[in-house]
Parts: C-alpha cells; structure tokens; sequence
C-alpha cells in the first residue's frame, strides 16, 4: 500500500518525462520509504538501483560498476573507471540514446574521500558533459545533515537539483490525521 504519495509520485514521473538531464535529491531518516517513493514513481521505466554501503567509496564504485555490468550486460571493467568523474561518465553515455534513471541509495557513503569526492566529481560532469542526455539521477540517503548540505549555498550541487525533498513520514503508514480504522479501510 501506498499512502498520500500522489504529489512526490507526480513530480518524480513528470521529472523523468521531460526528456533532458535532471538531478534529484531526496533525504529522510531510515525506514520511512524513500526508496520505495522512487521505485514506485519509476516502475516500468529503465531504472538502474545501486545501494552504497558504509564502506570505503572506492569499494562502492567498483560495487557499483560491477552492478551496472550484470544490469546493462555489458562489459565494465572497474579499471576502466579509477574515479567517481569517469563513472559519472559513463552513466552520462548510457542516457545518449535512450532515457536512463539512476538512483544511487545512500549517496552519503561516496562523500567520504577527499582525493575524489563524489560531489564535485559529478558536478564537474553535470556542468560540462550531460548535455542532452536523458539521464535522471537520483541521489537518496539517510544522513539527513550531510544529504541537506548536497544542495545548500555553499556546496557544489548547489542551484543544480530538479527536485529535492526531505522524507519525513513513511510512504507506506497513514499519515498521523487518519484513525486505525480509516486507514484500515482504505487497504481494502
């Protein structure tokens, strides 16, 4: 079941219909359905769904190529992608010919190198290499703190997100105005 979702829904179909580049963000506390939020916005569509863990983000790049790899059913050799521009990269190519969706789940886990910091790293492929594309990405996490700053003032993906919002209430519970009993009859 899905729950007063009907605007997040819209906005995130409406962003991937547009048929140009779009970056967006999206950040709440664990467990309150951002996920779920972004992967029912985008069924049927392609949709590439990489969850970093809380490992050293080189280890998660190559995670995430050898993902991309069984996903695409292409060839993806990690070495060929030694930094978070050259993924970016190729995530940019993949959308050339037709529209691609890529939710990187936990961004906050590819911010932790200073030597390539996945932020600026993706700025600097946003601002001069996505063109045309169609890609739409998707940057989710649950460090609420480190997520908001992505777009703040003063931080490189500043002024550069489509969309962002803070998920404050699961996408799967009732909102806190409806009785147990309303809530009931609606999964009916």
């Amino acid at each position: 079941m899905f729950v007063d979702r009907a605007e997040e829904v819209a906005e995130l179909r409406a962003l991937a219909d547009r048929g140009r580049p779009a970056l967006a963000i999206l950040y709440g506390r664990r467990r309150v359905g951002k996920t779920y939020l972004l992967r029912h916005a985008w069924a049927g569509r392609r949709l590439f769904y990489f969850l970093a863990a809380d490992l050293p983000p080189d280890r998660n790049r190559r995670e995430l190529l050898r993902e991309m790899a069984a996903w695409s059913g292409n060839a993806v050799d990690p070495d060929d992608y030694p930094t978070w521009r050259t993924v970016f990269r190729l995530l940019v190519q993949l959308a050339a010919r037709e529209p691609l969706i890529v939710v990187l789940d936990e961004f906050q886990y590819l911010l932790r190198d200073a030597e390539d910091d996945a932020a600026s790293q993706l700025v600097a492929v946003w601002d001069r290499e996505v063109g045309d594309s169609r890609l739409v990405l998707a940057l989710c996490g649950s460090e609420v703190a480190t997520m908001r700053a992505l777009a703040a003032g003063d931080a490189p993906l500043y002024g550069r997100a489509s969309w962002s919002a803070a998920s404050t209430r699961s996408a799967t519970t009732p909102p806190p105005r409806w009785s147990r009993t309303s809530a009931v009859a609606t999964r009916r």
